[in-house]
Formats: C-alpha cells, structure tokens, sequence
C-alpha cells in the first residue's frame, strides 16, 4: 500500500504511467495517497509537539530525538491506517452501485469526521502534555469536560497557537478535498471489472491490517512499544495521541495479576505490614484537634528554594519547612489533579490509566479520612476555586463524607474570578481562613488551589511583584506561596490555630528548569510538610520515603484513632521502616526508596539504580538480594492494587 502511495505522489495525475498503475483501479489509488498523507500530518504534528517542548529535549541526545521520529512512523501509520477503515468499506462494497462523485463524497465524508478530530487531539496534546503528564487517552477525554465555559480565556493565551492549528487542519482538509475529487479525474473513467475490484480490496484488507498492528512482529503495536527510551519525553514523542486514543479505548483498565502464591505472602512486602510502634506515641496533643490540607497545585519540590540550594520561588513554603515535618523525599502518586486528590484524601495510588474518580471502581470500599473523622464529631469542609463541577470534585468529596463544598458559586466576589479557571488564590484563601473561623470546633477543611494551574493567571497588581523564571507557571507559584502566607497571617490572629494540624502538599509536579530534576523521577517529586503551631515533633529518618497516600493514616495515626480496617499500601508518617513508594509511568513503573529505585517495563527485565542515579546511567545488579526485595515489594504493590479494586477488597484487618 506504501508502494503505491509514493508511485501516487510521484506524479501528476496526467503524468501516470498507466503500465506502472493500470492495475490499481482509481479509488484505491485515492485511498492509498491519503494514507500516506495522514502519516505526513500526524509527522507534521510530531515535528510540532517537539519544537513547542524544546526545552524539555534539551538535554537529550539529537540521534536519539532521530530515533524517537523514525519510531513513530509506525504509530502515525497505524492511527492513520485505524481511521482509513470506514473510507476504505465505503470504496469497498458501495463502488459498484454508487456513481464517482457520490463514493467521492462518502469517502471525503469519513475523513473529515475520524482523521480531522484525531490530527485535531495530537495539536491540543502539544500544550496539554505538560497538565496530563503522558499522551491522550481515552480515558483523559475528560480534561474536555472541563474546558467547557473557558474558551475565551484559553484563546486569549494560546491564540496564536490555535490559528496555526486551524490553519492546519484547514489545509488538510483541503489536500484530502483536492484528491479526492480532482488528483484522479484523468484516470477517474476506467472502471474496473468486479473481480479486479475485489482482488485490490483483498489485497488493500492484507495492507491495512498489517499497518493497523504496526508490521508482521509477533505482537500487535502497544503502549509498550512505544517504551524506547529512559526518557518519558522521548518516549510521548514516538506515540501519537490518535494511536493512545484508539488502544485505551479497546484496553482494560486493569488486569488481575498472580505474582504470589497467597495473599500473606504478598501483603508481608507492603508498606502497611510494618509492625510499629508509632514515633506520635506519648507527643499527641490531649484534646481534639482541627485537621487544615492545604493542597497547591503544581507545587513541585523543585519550585521550593532551600532544599535545592537556591532562593527557589516559595519563600514562605521555606520558611514553614523549617518549623515543620518536612519530608524532602516525598512522592505524588499521579501527575494529575484529579488523581492527586483521591491519593491525598483516601489514600488510593493511580496506578491505572483511568482516574479513580471516574473509573468503575470510585465506589469501591476506601478509608474516606473525612467520613471518618466526622463520626468523630468533626464538622467537614472542601474548598476549591474552580467552578463548581470541575473533576468531579464536589460530588467525590460529598461521597467522602464532606458536608460542606465552597467552591466559585458559593464565593461572594464575581470580580476575583480569573475568567478561566475560576477564583484567584489570594482572596479565596482568605475567604478559607474566614469560614473556618465560623465553623465549630473540631473541624477538618481541605483547601486546593487554583493559580499556578494553567494558564497561570496572577491579577494585574501583582504582574511586577513576583519574578519571571525560566518557566510561564513559576510567577503564579510565587504569587500561591505569597497567598499562601497571607493566609497563615489571617488564621495565626484566629480562636481555632493553636488547635490545628496544618497539612501542605502539592497534587502534582510541572513543567522542569533545574537539570537535575529533568528525569522520570523527578516528575513524582513533591513537598510534604506537617505544621503545628505547638506540637513537638518526632525525630523522623529525614532519607525516609513518604507519599500523598500516606497523608490520611498519619493524620489518623497522629490523632490517635483508629480503624476497624487498613490500606496495606499506605503507612503512617510516624511508623519508621523499609518503605517504598510505586508510581506508574505510561505503563512502566517505579519502586522509590530510600536507598534505590527500580524500573520495570513488564515484559522487560527490571533495574535497579542508586536513589542519587536519578538519569538512570548505571544499572545495578548488586546486591541482588536488595533487588530482589525491591522487585517483590513492587509487584506486590501493583498485584493488590489490581485486585483489590476488582474485587472490592483494597482494606484489610489491621495485624497483617
């Protein structure tokens, strides 16, 4: 089929050797040079993705970005391939009874709806990698829930971005109009016996099933193959979006795994199975405390200055490090917001493709910290800035036992919305600190915010206050932590802070300038600190591995209840011991602990580097027995997960 696409391309219409092409009757002609056009565009597509991240490839070796495009021509012939399937039935079993010009316009037709919409989603991907974290896929489609009413501001930043799409896509339509209807007129009059008909449609069907599973190897194209290189970057660049779109939708979330032979055997490697005793022993405070989480968005660890060295952009994130538990080695367990939340507030890692909130499994049994701490007669609250509605938010927390969502309608100022997102962070924190002080004591409140989210909106009176950086979000990460310490001003003058655990932490990473957090493991590095105004705390291994699913059973642990059941992925702050930390990675996935991390591609063999290896240059081998454990904790990480949510069983009796 690629044969006679570049025989196509080759020459004029008028110019065909008919010795060379009399064979091939015209509409497959036709449907062969358009498959090779939609490789074209989808190429095109990648060419822009690469220029428009260029810094995140900075760092990478110019044959390996050749590499990366050369791979990806298999996916962009595949995805193309995929969408030429309803042209290529219309030709297939409609030319014999329709006219040309009607098969023309079906075949014009069916392009224009799955190929435009497909090379449409590879453009929006350029920019919205950098919010999603990994290529499209089906089920991310949700992100265009939530564009919805934000056109206007979205225009207003990436206007020139969006004309050079439509310009784009415009003219693909055009070039598909073109042949279709006109590069064939000339040779459009032959037609074709049935039989021959038939035998190049044989031979078309051999043709697109070989370029639909990407080549005779043995295993159809997958996410997998895509895996190239070390590089998360290099690999997103061999996939194409419409390829992730098309897998995901025919793809399992998740598949039940067999690693052990009993379920003692895996539970001993997790997190939960450490035995104690709790460091908060003897230090928790006597009576009832408020619980405050203070969730900021896209707050990486790199963000922060002290602990890299620097002035950093969060002097007042730094400044309330120093007087709290501040874990320095602290891991996301997603790299989107609405999977940052269900990790922070139940404890459930994302180690699928699909969001918890949205998956089949959202109303499987969880420790919910909210419904738990209000059977113990705490008022609860949720606050976002966002428009009520976005990620689910609101009706997933009132399934967690929060009685009370603030979100932009419940906000009386309609001239602090940022016309995009929703209300800015500095008078929305302290519209927070406000309610809290009218609410009853104990109370719980999470709060998440809003501005360091794309597009990265600060009000106009602060456009000069707060330093550029190298990167767009850095200033709006100033103007959060400024907000942020405003904030703590308003609650310090307030009845209820001296009783109060602060909890702060971030949903997930950004976009990267430092060098050396330009690698997979850093895109999972996070702040985690627990402030108390009067609490004394525990000395803690500061080397020690902790997480955002870890957050509820500390709060717990540090109030000192406890539950009739536990998460064994999950583990209180206070219990010290070998703790390990799994995040996937587009199907590839992590195991971070103090000493090493593990990568393991499965189907792959694992490796293990050193912890400080963070590039990955020097695989280890030795000691294997520490690899050896590190592999089993994390395959028994995965394996409960997995089963678990299938089969409604992620809790188990404490005492494992």
């Amino acid at each position: 089929m690629l044969l006679c696409a570049t025989l196509a391309l080759t020459k004029a219409p008028g110019e065909w050797n008919l010795k060379e092409m009399a064979s091939l009757p015209p509409v497959y002609r036709k449907l062969a040079v358009l498959v090779l056009g939609g490789v074209f565009f989808h190429t095109f597509t990648r060419l822009t993705f690469f220029l428009w991240n260029l810094k995140e490839f900075s760092n990478l070796k110019v044959f390996d970005i050749g590499i990366a495009f050369l791979e990806g021509l298999r996916f962009d012939l595949s995805a193309t391939a995929t969408f030429l399937v309803p042209a290529f039935l219309v030709a297939l079993l409609l030319k014999p009874v329709l006219s040309n010009r009607a098969l023309n316009i079906l075949i014009f037709i069916s392009f224009v709806v799955f190929l435009i919409p497909a090379l449409a989603l590879n453009f929006i991907d350029i920019e919205m990698i950098n919010f999603v974290g990994r290529r499209f896929s089906w089920s991310t489609l949700f992100v265009f829930r939530e564009v919805g009413g934000k056109g206007s501001g979205y225009f207003k930043d990436y206007g020139t971005m969006i004309v050079f799409v439509l310009l784009v896509l415009g003219f693909a339509t055009w070039w598909m109009k073109y042949w279709i209807f006109i590069g064939s007129e000339k040779v459009a009059k032959e037609q074709p016996s049935l039989a021959k008909h038939y035998g190049w449609g044989f031979l078309f069907v051999i043709g697109l099933v070989i370029s639909i599973r990407g080549g005779l190897q043995l295993k159809p194209l997958s996410f997998t193959h895509a895996q190239v290189f070390a590089s998360s970057w290099l690999n997103n660049l061999v996939m194409n979006s419409s390829f992730s779109v098309i897998k995901s939708a025919n793809h399992e979330s998740l598949i039940r795994l067999h690693f052990f032979e009993n379920e003692n055997e895996r539970l001993k490697y997790l997190n939960g199975s450490l035995p104690g005793p709790s460091l908060i022993e003897g230090l928790r405070p006597q009576s009832p405390q408020n619980v405050v989480i203070i969730i900021l968005e896209s707050f990486s660890l790199e963000y922060m200055g002290k602990v890299n060295g620097d002035q950093g952009y969060t002097p007042f994130l730094d400044s309330l490090a120093e007087k709290s538990l501040f874990f320095q080695h602290a891991v996301a367990n997603g790299r989107r917001s609405i999977e940052g939340v269900p990790a922070i507030l139940t404890g459930i890692p994302t180690l699928m493709d699909e969001p918890f909130i949205t998956s089949a499994f959202a109303g499987d049994k969880m420790i919910k910290l909210p419904e738990i701490l209000k059977s113990k007669g705490y008022h609860t609250s949720f606050f976002h800035g966002g428009q009520n509605g976005t990620m689910y938010f609101d009706s997933f927390t009132k399934g967690l036992g929060i009685d009370n969502y603030f979100g932009a309608r419940e906000y009386p100022k309609a001239e602090d919305n940022d016309g995009t997102w929703g209300i800015y962070d500095e008078p929305f924190f302290q519209f927070f600190a406000g309610m809290l002080t009218s609410f009853p004591q104990p109370f719980f409140s999470a709060i998440f915010s809003l501005s360091s989210h794309q597009p990265y909106k600060i009000p106009d009176q602060y456009q000069k206050q707060f330093p550029e950086g190298p990167l767009p979000i850095l200033k709006a990460v100033a103007y959060a932590d400024d907000s942020l310490r405003k904030f703590f001003e308003k609650a310090a003058q307030q009845p209820w802070y001296h009783n109060t655990l602060f909890v702060i932490t971030a949903d997930h990473t950004q976009m990267s300038y430092r060098k050396d957090f330009k690698n997979d493991i850093s895109k999972y590095r996070i702040p985690i600190l627990f402030f108390h105004p009067n609490q004394k705390w525990p000395v803690l291994d500061p080397q020690e591995v902790v997480q955002q699913i870890d957050i509820p059973v500390s709060i717990l642990d540090y109030l000192g209840i406890q539950t009739a059941e536990i998460n064994p992925l999950t583990q209180s702050v206070f219990i010290a011991g070998d703790k390990a930390a799994a995040v996937d990675l587009d199907g590839k996935y992590f195991l971070i602990a103090k000493d090493y991390f593990l990568e393991w591609l499965p189907g792959k063999p694992e490796k293990m580097f050193a912890r400080d290896d963070v590039f990955q240059a020097h695989p280890l081998d030795e000691p294997l027995e520490r690899k050896t454990t590190l592999f089993n904790k994390l395959k028994a990480e995965v394996e409960f997960h997995n089963n678990g949510l299938l089969d409604n069983r992620l809790l188990v009796k404490p005492g494992l």
